[in-house]
């Protein structure tokens, strides 16, 4: 049991570190900084290998603790927001991605001020509004029971 113990610490250190790696390759291939292997200049390869030693050490992970993972059911305030944040982000990502001169990020820039704004408000709405959130669910048929 220990020695499970140890194993899965070590799974879950290992997949922090894959995490942080790909953030730090991905963030040099953007803004074109660091060394040519870190700027991505030769292929997306160790991104794709980073992915797929993640999922392994997931599904290893999964396969050898004993608990099941806890389900995270985020609030329709947190889904809203995260969309929002992340749509504004790589909106902004791509807008930014050719620019040669300071004055190419003033689009940029705007667009992840006005991304904060609308998820503060996306937030505020959906949390005053939680209860009236929430899937559809429609009567069926009696001809399709």
């Amino acid at each position: 049991m220990e020695y499970r113990r140890s194993v899965l610490s070590g799974i879950r250190l290992l997949k922090r570190l894959i995490a942080i790696l790909s953030l730090l390759y991905l963030s040099a291939a953007f803004f074109g900084v660091g060394p040519a292997w870190l700027q991505g200049r030769h292929g997306s390869g160790s991104l794709a290998a980073a992915l797929w030693l993640e999922l392994a050490l997931s599904f290893l992970e999964r396969k050898l603790d004993d608990q099941p993972p806890a389900a995270w059911t985020p609030s329709p305030a947190i889904s809203g927001t995260i969309t929002v944040a992340l749509t504004g982000i790589a909106a902004a990502a791509l807008t930014a991605w050719h620019a040669r001169d300071v004055r190419d990020y003033i689009v940029p820039v705007a667009m992840l001020a006005s991304t904060a704004v609308l998820a503060t408000l996306v937030y505020r709405f959906a949390a005053r509004n939680a209860g009236r959130i929430g899937e559809a669910r429609f009567k069926t048929p009696p001809y399709l029971e």
